[in-house]
């Protein structure tokens, strides 16, 4: 099975999706590191792993 970025975009190609500009908007710079992964978590870009005994206390 073939793995690279490349084919992840092929596959997306398939649905030809329609990319939108996005816009932050921001009171200090300071605030951008937190603001931009969570703008990376919502469009899926990023996944956050718990350890395993955070997840393990969640049950």
């Amino acid at each position: 099975m073939e793995t690279s970025p490349f084919s992840l975009y092929r596959f997306n190609a398939k649905f030809q999706p329609e990319w939108l500009p996005r816009f932050l908007v921001f009171r200090a710079t300071g605030d951008l590191p937190r603001i931009g992964l969570t703008a990376m978590r919502a469009e899926g870009f990023v996944t956050l792993a718990l350890p395993a005994w955070a997840s393990r206390r969640l049950r």
